[in-house]
């Protein structure tokens, strides 16, 4: 017997075989107690869950975080004080819903030890079309692409209600039915490293071509018609998370949170474009109707491509 045997691939006879045990008469109570005292009890490994504290601090534990709460400090101390409350204000709105999100998720993989799924698609090939936007834009010689503030706010809206909404996507039909994965094949498998490199991408090239586009013409709603581009394109992305490879979304479609979080957080960015004191805070100009019409076709294409990358996978 091995430790690395896939117990659940094999037949019933081929495991009692393995187990040199006898399926009727099962192992005598010698036997059963040498196993015990060789192997332990029957129980799997399990990590020792998180505590809340650390939960919380996990959340201001990354580089970005801590580049912006840099800025919000450096901010109030070039006393640029509306800033420096703006990014604190949105830093801490983005950890408490990170910390809530990651709490319940904690708590509800308590009640489900006993499920495994056997796929999973997940987001993240938003952040990574930020850095990319972040990294190519000083190339062409432009000026800041994205502020922080905006940054943040980006990640709040596009990663608050659309990802708590695919939390509780429907499951695919016969998705209990597949094979398990292979023990030893990690998360980034079946294509999904490509389709990160390529969605990132796309989404930096209509986001970044649009802003480059304004800037060029001298237009002073490039920075705005970047951001919202940019943020369209992730929920529009959001969108074409599903378990399967359903053509034009269907998975969604059967899931209104996630159309309804999707709807709500493009009203919110449209509030940050056109509500006076918002603007102000993060620095925007109004859109023309033009305007929000090609940052709602780009981010449509984005949409269009994923689907059509799971319409290509199924065929």
């Amino acid at each position: 017997m091995t430790e690395d045997t896939l117990w659940h691939s094999i037949s019933a006879a081929e495991a009692v075989s393995r187990l040199r045990t006898d399926a009727a008469a099962g192992l005598t109570g010698a036997e059963a107690a040498a196993r015990l005292g060789e192997r332990g009890p029957n129980l799997l490994r399990e990590k020792p869950p998180r505590s809340p504290w650390l939960i919380l601090w996990e959340q201001f534990n990354s580089a970005l975080m801590m580049v912006l709460a840099a800025a919000a400090v450096i901010a109030f101390l070039t006393h640029d004080r509306g800033d420096a409350a703006v990014i604190a204000a949105i830093l801490v709105l983005n950890a408490a819903l990170g910390f809530w999100q990651e709490y319940k998720a904690d708590r509800a993989m308590e009640a489900l030890k006993k499920m495994a799924a056997p796929s999973v698609r997940v987001v993240r090939g938003g952040r990574a079309g930020e850095i990319m936007v972040m990294f190519v834009s000083p190339f062409l010689g432009m000026p800041l692409a994205l502020l922080p503030a905006q940054l943040l706010w980006m990640n709040l809206v596009t990663d608050g209600l659309p990802a708590l909404a695919i939390g509780v996507q429907p499951a695919e039909a016969g998705v209990m039915r597949r094979p398990p994965r292979r023990t030893d094949r990690g998360v980034f498998t079946r294509g999904m490293t490509a389709h990160i490199i390529w969605s990132s991408a796309l989404m930096c090239a209509v986001s970044l071509g649009a802003g480059w586009h304004y800037w060029r013409a001298g237009d002073p709603a490039w920075q705005t018609m970047l951001f919202t581009t940019l943020t369209f394109s992730q929920l529009a992305q959001a969108l074409t998370v599903s378990p399967g490879r359903d053509f034009f979304a269907a998975r969604a479609l059967k899931n209104p949170k996630l159309l309804g979080a999707v709807a709500l957080s493009a009203v919110m960015q449209t509030a940050v474009i056109y509500a006076p004191f918002m603007r102000e805070f993060f620095r925007t100009v109004p859109l023309s109707g033009a305007d929000l019409a090609l940052a709602s076709a780009l981010a449509a294409a984005v949409f269009l491509s994923g689907e059509l990358a799971k319409y290509r996978g199924r065929c």
